[in-house]
């Protein structure tokens, strides 16, 4: 224990010593002469993305340099998720916001950025604009565009997706996109809600794709994410749900379950609100468009290029 002691007293005082030497090299850096200061200023970005362990040593040696005169620390992080980081290690009652506090002296919260900017601009940066040009000289294709747009838009807000995460969708939608020729159906619809479906929970996309299994797990999934009074005024809506059931059919099998006798139940109930009529007709009518073996939904090719583009890593740059 004696022996123990001294190598931690020992490398307390090296530390100590370490930190007394680069505070004097950073001062006579930042100092031109005796009554003016340089200022130094240094970002730390992300440290709530950080393990909790690192970023707590770090904030702790950050401590140890804040009395240098002209150096400054600009930390952009979010300070909610890195107080949580800090309960894990010191317990769920610590006072971690006051922890904090011992860092920072000024708080500056960045407006929120606008979400359907932000898609817009992802939209151009994939460069989805110019690949849906190209397709435009097929009649079926003429919406894509702008339904894929709006469809990422209706359920990036619906599930509050972060900027990062709205990022991530992006880049696997771009990836499927590059996997299909000009001349074949993507499905814009489907392949957005499908792609979030497989991000939200994995059982849920791999029973819906069974080809033997209903639609009715995956409208769930539609209704529990956008309330009613949304989903029926929304055109992207009516689409989601119809391309969700119309996939369910082909040529020789139908799997679309009981989803529209459910519907036609509703059209035929003279109780039922006229908006939510209109939105069960409108299902019927989207759904059926594709019983047919010219216009069936191939879900498992569908599949095969969602899946690999989840073969590809994205990056969380967490420390």
């Amino acid at each position: 224990m004696e022996g123990l002691s001294k190598d931690y007293i020992k490398e307390y005082l090296n530390n100590k010593t370490a930190i007394a030497k680069f505070k004097e090299g950073i001062e006579k850096i930042l100092s031109k002469n005796d009554t003016e200061i340089t200022k130094l200023y240094v970002i730390i970005d992300e440290l709530d993305r950080c393990r909790p362990t690192y970023a707590v040593e770090l904030l702790e040696r950050i401590k140890h340099l804040l009395d240098i005169k002209g150096l400054v620390f600009v930390l952009a992080l979010d300070k909610l998720q890195l107080s949580h980081s800090i309960k894990a290690i010191y317990g769920s009652e610590f006072d971690s916001l006051g922890y904090l506090r011992r860092f920072i002296d000024i708080e500056y919260t960045l407006p929120r950025v606008e979400l359907n900017d932000f898609i817009d601009e992802q939209y151009n940066h994939f460069g989805f604009t110019d690949f849906f040009q190209k397709r435009k000289s097929y009649s079926a294709f003429q919406n894509e565009s702008s339904t894929l747009k709006n469809t990422f838009k209706l359920l990036a807000d619906a599930k509050q997706l972060s900027l990062r995460e709205i990022e991530q969708l992006f880049a696997r939608i771009n990836l499927v996109i590059l996997s299909t020729e000009e001349n074949v159906h993507l499905y814009p619809v489907l392949l957005v809600f499908l792609i979030l479906a497989k991000d939200h929970d994995i059982n849920l996309y791999n029973t819906y794709m069974n080809e033997d299994s209903p639609p009715n797990i995956m409208i769930e999934f539609l209704y529990k994410i956008i309330p009613e009074n949304i989903r029926v005024n929304s055109h992207e809506c009516h689409l989601i749900e119809g391309f969700i059931i119309g996939a369910k059919y082909d040529e020789y099998k139908n799997k679309q379950g009981n989803t529209l006798l459910e519907h036609e139940k509703i059209v035929n109930n003279p109780n039922i609100d006229i908006k939510i009529k209109r939105y069960s007709e409108s299902i019927i009518k989207i759904a059926s468009s594709f019983s047919g073996f010219r216009n069936e939904i191939s879900l498992s090719s569908l599949k095969e290029r969602i899946d690999m583009s989840e073969s590809f890593k994205f990056q969380s740059n967490e420390c």
